[in-house]
C-alpha cells in the first residue's frame, strides 16, 4: 500500500481509560473487513507534554535536540527512548564492516 494511495476514509478516537475502548476497536475493524477492506493504517496520537513527562525525559532536553538536529517530535522521542537499547548489540560493529 502506497502512501500516496491513502485517503482517510474514517476516524476513531479513542480513550484508553475507557474500559469500552479494545471492544469499539475491534468492531470497527470486523466492520471495515467485512466491506472488504484488507490492509489499515492506523495513526496513534499524544500529546508531546504527556509523553515526555510518563518517560521521565526533559522538556528542555526535548527541544534543544529538535531544535539543533532538526527533527521531527516523533523522531526526537524515538532517539530519547532508544537510550541504551542498542548496547551490546554489536550494532556499531554491523555497521561499520557493512558491505556496500
Amino acid at each position: 500500500m502506497s502512501k500516496d494511495d491513502l485517503k482517510i476514509l474514517k476516524l476513531l478516537k479513542v480513550n484508553t481509560r475507557d474500559s469500552n475502548a479494545l471492544k469499539e476497536i475491534n468492531t470497527q475493524i470486523n466492520k471495515l473487513k467485512k466491506d472488504g477492506f484488507e490492509e489499515l493504517s492506523i495513526e496513534i496520537k499524544s500529546k508531546l507534554d504527556a509523553n515526555l513527562k510518563n518517560s521521565g525525559f526533559s522538556k528542555r532536553t526535548f527541544d534543544k535536540i529538535k531544535q539543533v538536529q532538526d527533527l521531527p517530535d516523533w523522531v526526537v522521542l524515538d532517539l530519547l527512548n532508544s537510550t541504551g537499547t542498542l548496547k551490546g548489540s554489536g550494532y556499531d560493529k554491523r555497521i561499520k564492516n557493512a558491505k556496500n
